[in-house]
C-alpha cells in the first residue's frame, strides 16, 4: 500500500512538473508573439511615415517642376516672339530688300561664278560678296534658330518659307561651290537641311 501510494504520487508529481513546463513555454511563446506582433505593428507605422514623407517631398518636386516648365516655356514664348519680331523687321526693311534684290540680280548672270574665282581678302568684288554672304548667313541663323526651337517653323514659314526654299533653289549650286572651294562642308548645313527637307549631301575627299 505504502509502494503504490509513492508511485501515485510520484506520477503526480511527474504530471505537475510536465504541466508547469508546458505553461511557461506558452507564456513564452506568447510573449514572443506579442513581442514580434508589436515589432511588425511599429515597421508598419515607421514604413507608412517613410512613404507618406516621400510621396510629400514627390509632390512638392513635381509640383516645383512644373512650376520651373512653365515658367521656362513662357520665356522661350518671349524669347520666339522677340525673335520673330526681330526677323521679321528685318526681311521687311529696305535694307535687306535691296540686298535680296541684289543677289537675285547675281543669280541671274555669272557674277556667282565669278566670286567663286576671286579671293575672299581682296576688294575685287568685296560687296557683291558681303551681300551673299549676309544673305546665306541670315537664312543660316533662322534654320539653326528654328532647330533648335527658339521660333516656330510654322509661324515663320507661314510668312517667309517661300522665300525660304527659292533663297536655297537659287544658291544651292553656289554653296556647294563654296564648300569645295573652302574645303567647309558643313557650311549653311542648316540653311539646306530645312530648305530641302533632306541632310546635306557632302562629297568625301576622294570625290573632290
Amino acid at each position: 500500500m505504502t509502494e503504490f501510494l509513492c508511485d501515485l504520487f510520484s506520477a503526480l508529481a511527474g504530471h505537475a512538473v510536465g504541466a508547469c513546463f508546458a505553461w511557461g513555454f506558452f507564456k513564452r511563446r506568447l510573449a514572443a508573439d506579442k513581442a514580434l506582433a508589436a515589432t511588425r505593428l511599429a515597421a508598419d507605422k515607421a514604413l507608412a511615415a517613410v512613404r507618406e514623407e516621400f510621396e510629400k517631398k514627390l509632390a512638392a518636386t513635381r509640383e516645383k517642376f512644373e512650376r520651373d516648365l512653365a515658367a521656362t516655356q513662357n520665356r522661350r514664348d518671349t524669347q520666339s516672339a522677340s525673335f520673330y519680331e526681330l526677323i521679321l523687321k528685318l526681311e521687311l526693311s529696305q535694307e535687306w530688300m535691296e540686298i535680296r534684290s541684289d543677289v537675285e540680280t547675281m543669280k541671274e548672270g555669272d557674277t556667282l561664278r565669278d566670286l567663286l574665282s576671286v579671293s575672299d581678302t581682296g576688294e575685287v568684288g568685296r560687296e557683291q560678296r558681303l551681300a551673299v554672304r549676309r544673305y546665306l548667313s541670315h537664312y543660316e541663323c533662322v534654320a539653326m534658330a528654328i532647330q533648335e526651337g527658339v521660333i516656330s517653323k510654322e509661324l515663320y514659314w507661314n510668312s517667309f518659307g517661300g522665300a525660304f526654299v527659292r533663297a536655297w533653289k537659287g544658291l544651292g549650286d553656289y554653296v556647294q561651290a563654296l564648300r569645295e572651294r573652302e574645303e567647309a562642308p558643313e557650311l549653311y548645313k542648316e540653311f539646306e537641311r530645312l530648305a530641302t527637307g533632306t541632310e546635306p549631301e557632302h562629297p568625301t575627299k576622294e570625290e573632290s
